[in-house]
């Protein structure tokens, strides 16, 4: 039923195939050129009945920290695809050092040739970038690659990457050097300042204050994904899977690895700041507004497969990132993020509102 549909508004064949054949630079595409080469894509991966191998595409699956990257590579696995021979969590390494292949900072002509290569020596279909992605000229249109990723709510993901990052000093275990000198206790708030907005720099490919320009950029990037998977929304997602990328095995669950709850001392955050949700929503207002547009991208993917998007609004974080985007987007030039300086009355306004939705009576100073 998708490729009916999908077959009603796909270019001429003879279109998509003659594309098959042309490079285009992201940063040189319209929006429509950009949806006209990710339908082809699309069509060709899950409803030409060829084997990737002859469909002359291959997978890029960005993996995002903490968003049930590695529960993907897993599952994309046990369907069948192939990884370069040698590899971690899906990230293709080199024969002799095992070093990680940093194919994403190629030329596009060389990242095309590079997986036109890989294919033929190794039968690789899929491939995957979790420690650097494409920027400016360098990130490639679909054909030849079909785009997938997972979004996470920020705001966990930040948390769940902290808990994980010094999982060692969780456990007990000392923690290497070069992540924590001995004796040290985990500090959350350097942690959050070195990864503030993780989705929007990372799609743009900037480091530093963002501005406005910068999210709209990062949303016009989420256009060359043929799947954006939504981490809350997978155990909801696996009619997806199976009609856009032909896979029989669908249960995340079963590869998910579950997380130590005993390992993680959140007074570490409130340390921080004792309001460190509102704080964080704040800090992250453009990966929060960035994962809002992955949604309704995501629901629109179940919907064209006749499933209905989860119910996962939640007025507390509904709140939280009304607040995050109501407060200043950026510092100003030579103005450092001080949660101190800012709004304090607009902030216990809104923590009365939120108070208010949930039901509670609860003074705020």
């Amino acid at each position: 039923a998708w490729c009916s549909s999908a077959a009603l508004q796909l270019p001429p064949r003879r279109r998509c195939r003659d594309l098959q054949h042309g490079l285009l630079r992201a940063v040189d595409a319209s929006v429509e050129a950009i949806r006209e080469r990710r339908m082809c894509a699309d069509w060709f991966y899950s409803c030409s009945g060829k084997p990737m191998t002859q469909t002359n595409l291959t997978m890029w699956y960005h993996h995002f920290h903490k968003a049930g990257g590695s529960s993907f590579v897993r599952l994309a696995e046990a369907n069948g695809a192939r990884f370069m021979p040698r590899n971690q969590n899906g990230n293709p390494l080199t024969r002799d050092s095992y070093e990680r292949i940093q194919f994403w900072a190629m030329s596009p002509e060389r990242q095309v040739a590079w997986a036109q290569d890989i294919r033929r020596r190794y039968r690789t279909d899929t491939i995957v970038s979790e420690f650097g992605f494409p920027t400016g000229h360098g990130l490639v249109t679909p054909l030849p690659f079909f785009y997938v990723t997972i979004l996470r709510e920020p705001l966990s993901r930040i948390v769940s990457n902290f808990f994980w990052r010094f999982r060692r000093y969780f456990a007990g275990v000392p923690e290497m050097p070069n992540r924590l000198p001995p004796g040290a206790t985990p500090k959350f708030g350097d942690f959050a300042m070195k990864n503030l907005n993780l989705y929007v720099s990372t799609l743009v490919g900037k480091e530093g204050a963002l501005q406005d320009i910068d999210l709209q950029e990062a949303m016009q990037r989420l256009e060359i994904f043929s799947l954006v998977l939504i981490c809350e929304w997978l155990s909801s997602s696996a009619k997806v899977l199976e009609k856009r990328l032909g896979w029989k095995i669908t249960d995340f669950n079963a590869f998910h690895e579950k997380e130590n709850s005993a390992q993680k001392d959140y007074r570490l955050l409130q340390a921080w700041d004792p309001d460190w949700k509102e704080a964080l929503a704040r800090l992250n207002a453009y990966d929060l507004q960035l994962y809002a547009s992955g949604q309704r991208i995501a629901a629109r993917q179940l919907q064209e497969v006749g499933l209905k998007p989860p119910e996962t609004y939640n007025r507390d974080q509904a709140a939280r990132t009304a607040l995050a985007i109501e407060m200043p987007l950026a510092a100003a030039p030579g103005e450092d993020w001080d949660l101190a300086t800012l709004d304090q009355g607009r902030r216990s306004r809104r923590m009365r509102e939120l108070n208010s939705q949930q039901g509670r009576e609860q003074q705020v100073p």
